[in-house]
């Protein structure tokens, strides 16, 4: 039986292969929805979706509302930001200031 190193290094191209295509595909899909005219009620279902998803974060934590709308926060200041801006180092320190 192969050890847990030894199928993390036979799958570690593959995993980067696949966060690449994925991260691709989430560009896309970002700036696919920022041109259309549903765009924004899409946004806003995303965020609550991801709020909802963000419940299960800690488990059966006490703090799963304010998880929820600390990630609902934080995704609605990266959508009003103009694109790729979250990924800067001044976009990333001022999500850390104000996370």
């Amino acid at each position: 039986m192969p050890s847990a190193e030894q199928v993390a290094n036979e799958f570690a191209p593959l995993t980067a292969q696949s966060r690449f295509r994925d991260e691709n595909l989430a560009c896309h899909l970002d700036e696919c929805v920022a041109s259309r005219e549903a765009g924004s009620g899409f946004l806003e279902r995303s965020h609550f979706a991801e709020a909802y998803a963000s419940l299960w974060i800690d488990g059966e934590s006490t703090h799963e509302l304010a998880i929820a709308r600390d990630v609902l926060r934080t995704r609605r200041r990266i959508a009003a930001q103009p694109p790729g801006r979250a990924l800067t180092p001044g976009g990333l320190r001022s999500l850390r200031e104000q996370a």
